[in-house]
Parts: C-alpha cells; structure tokens; sequence
C-alpha cells in the first residue's frame, strides 16, 4: 500500500527570501499564515474594538521592515516581537492623552469603573505583567496549551513552566487587587 506524501510547504524563512526577491505572492502566503495567529494574539492584549487596527499596524510593520529580517530568530518569534512592540504603542498612545476627565469627588461618579468592562481590565494588567508571564498565561489559557507544549516552546524544564505560571498568575493577582 502507497502512503500519499503532504505536499512541503516552504518555510517562512524560505518566503522571506522569495518576498526579498520581489515574489507578491510569498508575501500573501506570509499573510494568510500568520493573520489569524497575529489577530488572535493581538485580541489577547487590547480592547475588542482596537484588535483590526492593531494588527494592521502590526502587518504594516512586518511589510517594511522585511528587508530587514536576517533570521537571526525565527519568523514567528520576529511578528511575535512586532506584536510586542504594537501593542505596546498603543497602550503609549492610549496613556499619553487625556481620554476621560475622572471626577471622584461626586457620589456615584465611579467614571473609572463604570467606562471599562472586565475584558478591558484584564487586557490592561495583562500589559502591565512581564514579557514571560504574559506570554505563559496567553499560552496556557488562551491557546489551551499543556504544560508540556509550553515546556518545550519556552525551552524550560515541565516544573520549571509550572512555576512559571504559578507566579505569573500571583502577578496578576496582585495587579487585579490594585484596580
């Protein structure tokens, strides 16, 4: 009996070369690959109604600085990066102005509480955790991953990621009682 072979995609790093190249097409096969891996990462970390902007933003980024991929990392771990980097402008350009003049002093004028849900306040000490926490409890909760596959995807020990999140989740526990 004959076993049909998969068809072999090219890797990232091989469409990159071909995107450098001036090949449109690898640059969509990019696209398609990573839209809803970045969509979904993205939805992790800022408001329902900011993720679309946020991930062009992101995918704006990733077309103008190809030229400038070297692999010295891989490709996800590079859009991972950008993520990182979006994410965090919006949050600089979301702080940097005056959104919502906070009058505390009149009796049921809690604006702070009542203008955000929890979705928006999770999402914000999300932001406010370090890199590797944020990144194990969007791993563990989020894309429903073992603590084995996030073992391996972080290169630690199994107790190691265990620890990990347990002190990522104390992290966040802490933030939340600060709201």
């Amino acid at each position: 009996m004959r076993q049909m072979l998969k068809p072999r995609l090219p890797t990232d790093e091989a469409l990159v070369a071909r995107v450098k190249e001036g090949d449109e097409a690898a640059l969509g096969t990019l696209y398609e690959r990573y839209l809803d891996k970045v969509y979904f990462r993205i939805g992790g970390q800022v408001p329902r109604q900011d993720i679309e902007d946020v991930t062009q933003e992101v995918f704006l980024a990733l077309v103008r600085s190809l030229a400038t991929f070297r692999a010295a990392c891989s490709f996800s771990t590079w859009v991972n990066s950008l993520i990182n980097k979006k994410v965090a402008d919006y949050y600089r350009r979301k702080y940097s102005r005056k959104e919502v003049n906070e009058d505390y002093s009149q009796p049921g004028s809690n604006i702070r509480y009542e203008a955000r849900d929890k979705e928006v306040m999770v999402k914000e000490i999300m932001h406010r955790l370090p890199n590797h926490y944020r990144e194990i409890i969007r791993e563990r909760l989020a894309e429903g991953m073992s603590f084995k596959e996030i073992a391996e995807s972080m290169d630690y020990s199994l107790e190691a990621a265990k620890s990990l999140y347990r002190r990522a989740l104390d992290a966040f526990k802490k933030e939340w009682s600060k709201i």
